[in-house]
This record gives structure tokens, sequence and C-alpha cells, in this order.
């Protein structure tokens, strides 16, 4: 009886232990300009600054501590940004369009690779870790997988009769994380296909997804964010303060931080202690 109380007490204290390390407390909120909306958000510069992206395809950096933006480029100034994923080597940047189509951008030939197979809307795309696979979700319903080399299609997992709105590879890229307009987030084994998981806890359409270890980061339209554990599956806690949508979200290199976007407004939260 002894050592069995001894063992509950441990795993209780290891769960106590789980929930009290993750803070969530916001730190920095940095305002854009009048009219101005940003589409993705991205930890740069080895965590000092944030990759932004805007609406009319003006990529912008935040500084984080001093606060200073600058503007690092345009890419199709005019053409609406869906979901922004940079490849492992920053070369690469792929994104979503409104009319299914796929484009990869070689930042070091200027040259765009066209993926075509979607039939409708396509608001997320992600790189796996090791950048040698795209995967895409559309509005039509289903998650795509490319050849991010040859913008070969691989293969098609039939996720919903839902919109899609945001993809994500967890950390190894054994699985993919889906985010839909029925407010749920679904778990996909990458080489069955198959759905092994659902998470349940937003009350709007899930626009937005990021992964560190064994953490998920869950943007939505009911204006929140929720903080997972991966590895069971149970929502952890809830963060409020944006005023909008959350659009994007990132974490930082070392984990300790996540960085989220609500159209003009940018926010920073203490993750990690």
């Amino acid at each position: 009886m002894k050592r069995f109380l001894l063992i509950f007490l441990i795993v209780l204290n290891s769960f106590v232990f789980a929930k009290d390390s993750i803070e969530g407390k916001g730190i920095k909120t940095f305002q854009g300009n009048e009219g101005e909306v940003f589409t993705s958000i991205k930890y740069y510069d080895n965590g000092n600054k944030l990759l932004l992206n805007t609406l009319t395809g003006v990529i912008k950096v935040l500084d984080i501590e001093s606060g200073e933006v600058t503007e690092k480029g345009v890419i199709d100034k005019g053409f609406q940004f869906n979901g922004v994923s940079y490849s492992s080597d920053g070369i690469y940047k792929a994104r979503g369009t409104n009319s299914g189509v796929v484009e990869i951008y070689n930042s070091n030939s200027g040259e765009f690779i066209s993926l075509k197979g979607h039939k409708k809307f396509v608001w997320s795309v992600a790189y796996s870790p090791n950048g040698k696979n795209l995967a895409s979700a559309s509005w039509d319903g289903t998650i795509k997988i490319w050849d991010s080399e040859t913008g070969k299609e691989i293969k098609t997992l039939i996720a919903s009769s839902d919109m899609l709105w945001s993809i994500t590879y967890n950390t190894d890229g054994n699985y993919l994380i889906s985010g839909d307009s029925n407010n749920l987030i679904k778990m996909w084994d990458v080489v069955s296909g198959t759905e092994f998981r659902t998470l349940i806890g937003h009350t709007e359409t899930v626009l937005s997804l990021a992964v560190d270890k064994n953490l998920l980061a869950s943007g939505s339209t009911d204006k929140t964010i929720k903080i997972w554990n991966l590895n069971t599956g149970e929502e952890i806690i809830t963060l409020k303060g944006h005023k909008n949508p959350v659009i994007s979200l990132t974490f930082s290199p070392d984990g300790k931080y996540l960085a989220s976007i609500s159209k003009d407004e940018i926010k920073v939260w203490s993750i990690r202690e």
C-alpha cells in the first residue's frame, strides 16, 4: 500500500509540474500600421526577430527587443499570401493560393514552382522537418503531401467534408496535424494516411497551428490560443488577449516563447520558464 501511494504521489507531482511549467503569460504586444494585415509569422535571427508576411506580399522584420520594424522585401506585391511556410534552410518559401494552386518560391533564383491538385482555396502549407516533403490543406477537405523538390504529389488524405484551414507536422515529421471549420484539430499518420486522434476545445474555426516538441499551439477565430500536450491530447492552458482571430503562430527556437498575430496585432507569450 505504501509503495502504491509513493508511486501515485510521484505521478501526481510530475503532472502538477508539467502544468505549472507552462506559463502562458503575454509579455509583449506590437501594433502594425493602420490598415496593415499580417498573414503569417516566424521567428528569425536565432529568435531575436520576427519575420512577418503581409496581405500585400510585403515581408517585414520586427526586432523583438527594440520594436523596430524594417522591410525585408516584396514577393508579388498585391498578391494575397495565405499560409506561408519556410524550408529549414530558408531558401524555399511555399504558399497557398485562392485558386488552390500551391506555389514554391526559390529565394536564390527568384523562380516559382506551381503544384496543382487542390480544387479549392489553400490557406495553409507546411514543410516537413527534413524539408523533403510539403503538406497543404485546402477548403476542398483534403490534405496533400508533395515532394518539395520535384513538385510531385505523393499522397492525398481525405480529411473532412469541412474546410481545412491549418496544417503542420509534428517535430519528428511522422504525423500531420490539421485544423478545420468544424472547430476540430485532427492528427494524421503520414504513412497510413489515417486519423488517430481528435482534439476538441475551440468554439470556432481553427486557423493556425504550431508545434514545439510535445507542445501544440492552436489559434482560432474564437480569438483564443490553446496549448495542448501532444502526447496525451490534453488541453493545458488557454491564452486570451487578442481582439481578432488568431491567424498565425510560431514557437521560438528554444521553445520558451510563442508569437502570434491577429490582423494588425502581434503578441509574444512566455510559455516555458
